[in-house]
């Protein structure tokens, strides 16, 4: 297959933010490249020491038997860069870590629509414990929501992203130069660099990015998240474990750094406890701030 010249939309980060615009846009078919270091490697993807002009990327033929409306072609030609995920925190966990996540009721609803299964192995959650401060607790019935592996969430993104007729690539976008007719997009790979011109970009990346904009001075934050695996009788998890996902939205401490703005604890059936939180101010060590979470959810 010969690379074309240029992609119509370049997606950077293929997170749920990413992932979701990849299955939009190509279930509408249109031409869209999903770059993330967690994506396969494309092994006939060729090497390229030299980064020429324009080598662009194999795009898969092969898009849905309903692809949508075609692309206008009067449309302005001139790219849109846009940030597709929050900036203001800074993830504080290292990428091979393994955690789960709460998916909501409308989130998987929203998915649904557009051919995202959940993954086999998520477990429903029902209800949720809500604490707005210290002794209070408000269960919430009827959620619908499910708690599953991150990873597994991830791949089942990737998996509907693909199907829907994205290109997926492993790799990473390391910089983007604006031109008349977009951008031109520098991308390292397991096979090499190499350069594609893309119409669009979306950038779902994160703050840690180069890539985007430094957050407001006002907005900066850390989020990290620990899988727990108990070991009584010394555990620092709350004892007994929490029945329900847990979500605790702790009042401001202006005198205390750091401040966790959110707290949140997703149980298991087999003991483990996923703790997550996010504080607002300088960033912090994260074994600093899963303490302070441990203490919101013990008092």
């Amino acid at each position: 297959m010969t690379p074309p010249e240029q992609i119509e939309v370049l997606i950077a980060g293929a997170g749920p933010a990413g992932s979701t615009a990849a299955i939009s846009l190509a279930r509408q078919g249109i031409p869209t490249l999903l770059v993330d270091p967690a994506l396969p490697a494309d092994p006939t993807l060729p090497a390229d020491p030299d980064l020429p002009a324009n080598p662009g990327l194999p795009i898969d033929p092969d898009l849905p038997a309903d692809p949508g409306p075609p692309i206008a072609p009067d449309r302005p030609a001139k790219a849109a860069l846009s940030a597709a995920t929050a900036r203001p925190v800074d993830a504080a966990l290292p990428a091979e870590a393994a955690y789960d996540i709460l998916v909501t009721g409308p989130a998987l609803r929203g998915l649904a629509s557009i051919g995202v299964r959940a993954p086999a192995a998520a477990r429903p959650a029902d209800a949720i414990d809500i604490r707005f401060a210290p002794g209070t607790r408000h269960i919430v019935d009827g959620a619908e929501a499910i708690i599953c592996d991150r990873d597994a969430f991830r791949h089942a993104l990737h998996q509907a992203a693909t199907d829907a007729g994205a290109t997926p690539l492993s790799g990473t976008v390391t910089a983007l130069t604006p031109t008349d007719t977009g951008h031109d997009a520098e991308i390292t790979t397991p096979h090499g660099p190499v350069r594609i011109k893309a119409r669009h970009v979306i950038l779902a990346v994160g703050s840690a990015s180069p890539l985007t904009p430094p957050a407001l001075p006002h907005a900066s934050g850390t989020t990290t998240v620990q899988r727990f695996t108990p070991t009584p009788p010394h555990s620092p998890l709350p004892q007994p474990l929490l029945p329900h996902p847990t979500l605790a939205l702790p009042a401001p401490e202006p005198t205390r750094t750091p401040t966790a703005s959110c707290v949140w604890a997703l149980p298991a059936p087999n003991g483990d406890l996923t703790i997550g939180t996010t504080h607002l101010g300088p960033p912090s060590p994260p074994e600093t701030l899963i303490a302070t979470a441990l203490q919101t959810l013990t008092t």
